[in-house]
Parts: structure tokens; sequence; C-alpha cells
């Protein structure tokens, strides 16, 4: 069937385009749906709306509220009458163990080199699996009849052209074969730019993939703006057309994107891979690392960022990376799923906000809670939002994933909804939606009880309470910064469409000015005045034999000037010639 479907994709390629997007706006106005004459009979057809969680909207406040609550009233009411009690039972605990022997080994030196031995494992690997993600990963012989159709649907709505030009350029290189790749950029109504930017970006890429769609969404009475309502018009136009070319929706395989994805080279075949290991893929969601901010040369290098907001994108992307291999977690961003698998969950649903993690509940709901999302260990990266402001408006988005705790409370007792599947889901939610966000561990620090608690035990206690602390920070901390590492430099070492720094040693000729007053306390970046955004940056500088040397990184492949700001550079200086060129790239 697969085989059949193939070849049925190669005879159409390249596939045909509207001559307008206008046309298509108008297929898709036509095929917009009423929620309330859904199909009840298909897969999770039928299931309540995001609406009909409205009136259980009025719960959050309070449900979030419980876990600060009950501490308060343990930490303020509770525990200071207890104080002594714990002191002394804490104590005891401490003396015990670290005078016993074998209480020590038990409870202390084994806990330690367990938890020491799982992370390394654990990262151990990860980093293999995502090692692996840079080696081919040809299907068998067997399987040489079962290859997919890729289609990557874009949803985009007002973005830069050299934002998509860096994600389609990223698709432009992938290892799978062009015949068996489509692009569907899903466009909006509200965007006056949509028909100029489809021509633009189908004319650049016309010839390098099987196809290149467009559709223009238009927002109904019904529907929330968002990407989970431009997908969903998008994915049922490209269904209506697969059934017709009489293709097996079962072998077409779509990612879902945003408009700034960067995709490893090897990406879409490794995808198909992790498909193929699956002994029935097509009901299964495909999710790779999060790496938002694992790009943040360019950006660092482009416009000035906020450390705090780095950091804290840091910590978000290696938790999420970190549970690929062992954890639980939902898909974000991008994601892959079948065709079939997107009508069997009906789709997305069009007044949904947070439409990734609804997507993973659906496909929970789907296979029973099981664990409904497999690893593709190959990046896709996006870009890193500069400043707090921007950092803040994404937060907010990012804050709508408490709606589905509602949503869940919606389709209690529906006929396609077992309650095993459904109470583990919703537990799910609370955990990850609500608790964890509105109850964070270190909020006890903040109470008087627990310094007199602290202040109170024995210095042995506290100075046994401060080494297990630091044991697991540094432990935590290790294990993160080898896995940033890793993914930097080896990663995205000969990432195509990621600029890596270059390190250069340039030769200062007699006759030439002098860089030393300029570039020797230069620590800031700037762009480069050729135009070209080529950037310098001097990170150190020295002197090798009787040549004056500096070393820099250097963004971009040539350099033709220092770059002229009045506030860092008193003049415009002519770089001198290039002696030697070390690159992090192999392709300088």
């Amino acid at each position: 069937m697969r085989g059949k479907a193939r070849r049925k994709a190669e005879e159409r390629a390249p596939l045909t385009t509207p001559a307008s997007i206008w046309e298509l706006l108008g297929m898709c106005r036509a095929a917009a749906v009423d929620p309330e004459a859904r199909s009840e009979g298909y897969g999770l057809a039928g299931l309540p709306l995001q609406r009909d969680a409205w009136r259980f909207y009025k719960l959050l406040l309070p449900i979030a509220l419980l876990g600060p609550i009950l501490t308060c009233v343990m930490m303020l009411l509770v525990l200071p009458h207890y104080v002594a009690d714990v002191i002394r039972v804490i104590d005891t605990v401490v003396e015990s163990v670290l005078t016993s022997p074998f209480l020590c080994i038990m409870l202390i030196a084994v806990p330690a080199v367990a938890g020491l031995v799982m992370n390394v494992l654990n990262i151990g690997a990860l980093l293999l699996r995502l090692h692996r993600g840079l080696q081919p990963a040809p299907l068998p012989p067997s399987l040489a009849c079962c290859e997919l159709l890729h289609v990557v649907v874009i949803p985009a709505y007002k973005e830069p052209l050299e934002v998509l030009h860096r994600t389609l350029d990223s698709l432009a290189s992938q290892t799978v074969t062009r015949e068996r790749v489509v692009i569907l950029l899903a466009l909006e109504d509200a965007d006056r730019g949509a028909s100029a930017t489809f021509e633009h970006l189908r004319q650049r890429y016309k010839g390098t993939f099987a196809g290149f769609w467009g559709t223009v969404h238009t927002l109904q009475p019904h529907e929330e703006a968002g990407k989970a309502s431009n997908v969903n018009t998008a994915v049922r136009l490209l269904y209506e057309s697969i059934v017709v070319d009489g293709i097996d929706p079962e072998a077409v395989m779509m990612t879902v994107c945003d408009a700034d994805s960067t995709f490893a080279p090897r990406f879409l075949e490794h995808l198909e891979c992790a498909f193929h290991r699956q002994p029935d893929g097509k009901d299964f969601l495909y999710d790779s690392p999060l790496n938002t901010p694992l790009n943040t040369w360019g950006n660092f290098l482009d416009k000035p960022f906020n450390w705090i907001v780095l950091h804290h994108e840091l910590k978000r992307c290696l938790a999420h990376t970190s549970t690929m291999f062992l954890g639980r977690a939902p898909c974000y961003s991008n994601y892959s799923l079948t065709l079939a698998l997107a009508h069997k969950m009906d789709y997305w649903t069009v007044d949904n906000v947070p439409e990734d993690i609804h997507t993973y509940n659906k496909v929970s709901l789907i296979n029973r809670a099981a664990l409904p999302t497999v690893p593709v260990y190959s990046l896709i990266v996006n870009d890193l939002v500069p400043g707090m402001s921007d950092r803040f408006v994404q937060a907010k988005r990012h804050s709508w994933g408490i709606t589905e705790v509602p949503w869940l409370m919606a389709i209690y007792g529906h006929p396609k909804v077992e309650f095993r599947t459904w109470l583990g889901l919703l537990l799910q939610s609370l955990s990850t939606e609500i608790m964890a966000a509105s109850l964070p561990v270190n909020i006890t620090l903040f109470f008087p009880v627990t310094w007199q608690i602290v202040l109170g035990i024995a210095p042995l206690a506290r100075y046994f309470l401060l080494a297990v602390m630091i044991y697991a920070f540094v432990l935590s901390a290790v294990a993160e910064n080898i896995l940033l590492f890793f993914v930097w430099y080896v990663l995205l070492r000969d990432h195509p469409t990621i600029r890596k720094p270059r390190v250069l040693t340039l030769d200062l000729q007699p006759e030439g000015p002098s860089l030393a007053g300029h570039l020797g306390d230069w620590s800031r970046v700037t762009k480069g005045a050729s135009g070209n955004r080529d950037v310098l940056c001097v990170t150190r500088f020295g002197v090798w034999g009787d040549a004056k040397s500096y070393t820099v990184f250097v963004f971009g492949r040539c350099l033709t000037h220092a770059p002229a700001r009045p506030a860092l550079l008193s003049n415009r200086v002519q770089v001198p010639r290039i002696l030697e060129a070390h690159s992090m790239n192999s392709d300088l």
C-alpha cells in the first residue's frame, strides 16, 4: 500500500499549485468546518471543543492557589508549634546515620552512587543517540518500498522573508530525496502580504521540492486566532487532496513546525527511521529535542539579548532534552505525525491556543495514555527571544497550557474517553501545568520557620544537609553542561544554516594602522560595516614571534572592514590580511 502511495507521489512531482493563492482562499472558506456539524463516527470526532470547557475556567484559580495556601498554612500555623520536635528528629536521624557504618553505606553511599550511575547512563545513552542523529539512517532493503511522503506544514503570519528563507533552506538540504518532500505554507488572510510572500517563495524554491503548496486561512467566528485554527484548515485541505489522488494517508508523514525552525540535514531521514522502528508507527507523535536558544551565537551577534532569558530557556530546553531517553514529556512547537493520525484525532481544535500540548493529549486518548511520543534524535532549532518584554509575551502564550485542565474536565464521561486514560491525563496536566508552576520547591526558604529549624539543628546535621544539596546541585549542573556543550560543539558544529564562529589569526602589517588601541579592550559585538552582516568580536590578543597577531571570532565568509561604530571605534580600520583560519565548521 505504501509502495503504491510512494509511486503516486512520485508521479505527481512536482505537485500542482493553484495559479493564484486567492483561489485557495476560496477553497479555505468553503472548507471551514462548522463545529456543530462534525461527524461523530470516526476517531475523536465529536469531542468537546475548548469553548465547552469555559465553564470550568473558574476552577483554575482555586486549584492553582490550593498548593500555596496549604503550604502557607503548614509553614505559618502548624510547623511553628513543632519546631523543637523537628530539630530533635533531624539531629537524631543524622547522628544515627553518620555514626553507623551500615546506615551510612545504605542511606548515603548507595543513593549517591546510584544517582551518579543513573545520571551517567541516562546522559551517556542520550548523547549516543543524539550523535547517531548525525549519521545516515538508511532503511533496510525490506522497507525500501515503504518510504514516506513528507509534508512540512509551516504556519506563517507576517514572518520576515529571511526567517522563512532560513527554514526552507534547511529543508532544501535534507538528505531525503526532493521527490518525497512537500512544503505546505499555511498563511493567514489577515496578512496583507500573504500572496506576495507565497509567490516569492514559490519562485525562489521552484524545482527544489516535490511540491510547494499554499493555503490561506480566514478566521471564523467560532475560531481562535493562532496556530491551531490555521493548521487545522491547511491539513484538512491536504487530506482531501491526498485522498482524491489515491495516496494512503498512513504513508504521509506531516511535520508541523514554526516559521523560524531550522532543521538538521538528516532530520527527515531519522524521522522516517523512527517511524519504521515502531510495530505500528501511524498512531504516534514524533518529537525532537526542544532547542530554542541553541542558535544563540546568531542572535547574540545580531542584537543584544537578556542573559536571564537565555538562562531560563537553556534550563527549559535541557530539562526537556534530558527526559527524552527515560522520561515522559509532551511535544512542543515542532512535532510530526501521519496524516491518518491527524484525521483520526479530528485534526486540530480550532478554538484552542496551546495546540502542541492539546495534540499530545488527543493522541494520548487514542493510544490510552501510553507513551504517545517517539523521540527523534535529530535537532530542530528555533530562535531565542532577545529581551524580557518579548519573553513575557511568549510566557503568556505558554501559560495557555493551563487551559488543558478544564478541557480534560469537559471530556469526562464522553463515550470515546476511557476513565483510566482520562484520569492519568488529568493528573499529569494538574502536575505539569498548575502545581509545578504555582508551587516552586524553594518557596519554603521565605518562611521564618525554615530558618529557625536550619539554625537550630546541630552543626553536623546542618553541614550534612548542605553537602546533600551541593551534591545534588553539582550532579545536575554537570549533566546539564555536558549536554549543552555536546549539543553546541558536536551536534551543531557543522549545521549548515547556523553560523558558527571562525577563529582567525590576523597579521598586522607594519605600514597598516594599529588595531591595538581599538580592539584591545573591545568585548562588545557589532554588525559588520560591509553590509553583509559579518561581525568581528575580539576575544583575546597577544604577540606570537615577531608579528603581532590577534585571535578573533568572525561570522560569515569574508571580513572586509572592522565595524565602524563611533561608540566603539574612533575611525574605520582596514582589516589586515588573514594569515591562518581555523574553523569550528568544516566548510570555511
